[in-house]
């Protein structure tokens, strides 16, 4: 009996901490993309060049970089809690360059492609999007 309830435990450790698992680390922008009315309307690389990375901890995201565009180079940096739940995750961001944003609960669908992930937003709040108005990003995990 003792050796069931540990084994229990254990199995129940492993299902609270596994959804995390395929995220948690650092991983680097390789493409962004937005869509508008069915149509690609801006890209990186493209539009714009420069890198980002975005990093997942147990609880905690944080994402930096900045981007060139027309000459011009603008940061993007924010960071704050997150839940992911299979596909679905949610940000609740603590701070974030645009004001806008800070304090907000952010829906997002990820896609886990081997050392690929793929986020999709914004999502609505049954989980679906408009696939012909959303804003995808790719990012691969930094070794």
């Amino acid at each position: 009996m003792k050796n069931r309830i540990l084994l229990f435990a254990a199995a129940l450790l492993v299902a609270c901490t596994a959804t995390h698992e395929p995220l948690v680390g650092t991983w680097k922008l390789v493409e962004y993309k937005s869509i508008v009315d069915g149509e690609v309307a801006w890209t990186i690389p493209g539009n714009a060049e420069g890198e980002q990375l975005k990093s997942w901890s147990g609880e905690y995201f944080l994402f930096v970089g900045k981007f060139i565009s027309d000459g011009t180079t603008t940061p993007n940096y924010g960071s704050g809690t997150y839940t992911l739940n299979g596909n679905q995750y949610t940000e609740h961001i603590a701070f974030h360059i645009s004001e806008d944003y800070t304090g907000s609960d952010e829906r997002l669908l990820m896609e886990f492609k081997g050392d690929t992930l793929i986020q999709i937003n914004p999502v609505n709040v049954d989980w679906s999007y408009d696939k012909n108005n959303y804003r995808m990003e790719k990012y691969v995990r930094v070794k």
